[in-house]
């Protein structure tokens, strides 16, 4: 063989070695793409946070004055009874007073009847309005007087709209409540009473600065 055949051998062989290189390597280069961390979700809160979130919120939206609208009492018919009532709540207590004539009270017998008390409050997990008595009394048992021993105990099944307010009994009787926005006092009481409505400290204060 000679050298030229050699020669062109060599280059032919050369040449397919880097023919197949290039068949073996990548034939489009890609450049490399930046890692993107995957998107983070906020944890899906549990039914016992749901159940603290809404009781936090019944809790708020009962707190405040309310007024007795109505009294479906469960045995004794009051339509047409005068029935009047307040209830005042706070973050600690709950103070509640209701006043009331008896249906089947005797002819000459009195037939006023009225409950008030200062309760202790909760809200079960259920969502019941449970009470424990700090000082309550009434005359709603046939008219005698009751002074009710401490933390006597309550409870209410609760239907709560924007402005009213139902307390359910479990002997059936309901409550209904409307919520009092912020009350005026009514000056002409004062002026008729003949008491100032004046603030004492705004008088000793025009005094000293006339000295």
């Amino acid at each position: 063989m000679t050298t030229s055949a050699l020669i062109g051998t060599a280059s032919g062989l050369a040449g397919l070695i880097l023919g197949l290189a290039l068949a073996l390597g990548p034939s489009d280069s890609v450049p490399d793409q930046p890692s993107v961390a995957p998107l983070t979700q906020e944890p899906e809160i549990g039914w016992r946070q749901r159940q603290n979130q809404e009781q936090e919120k019944l809790r708020a939206s009962l707190q405040g004055s309310w007024t007795l609208a109505e009294f479906n009492h469960s045995r004794n018919n009051l339509d047409g009874v005068p029935v009047t009532g307040y209830m005042g709540i706070t973050e600690d207590l709950l103070t509640i007073l209701v006043h009331a004539g008896d249906p089947e009270v005797g002819l000459f017998d009195d037939p006023r009847r009225f409950q008030a008390g200062v309760h202790h409050w909760r809200l079960s997990e259920e969502g019941r309005l449970q009470l424990a008595s700090v000082l309550a009394h009434s005359n709603f048992a046939d008219g005698a007087l009751v002074f009710e021993n401490l933390y006597t105990t309550r409870q209410y099944e609760i239907t709560l709209s924007e402005s009213r307010l139902d307390l359910t009994r479990p002997d059936g009787s309901v409550l209904r409540f409307a919520k009092l926005e912020e009350q005026i006092f009514p000056e002409t009481v004062l002026r008729n009473a003949g008491l100032t409505s004046r603030d004492p400290k705004e008088g000793q204060g025009e005094q000293e600065e006339q000295r």
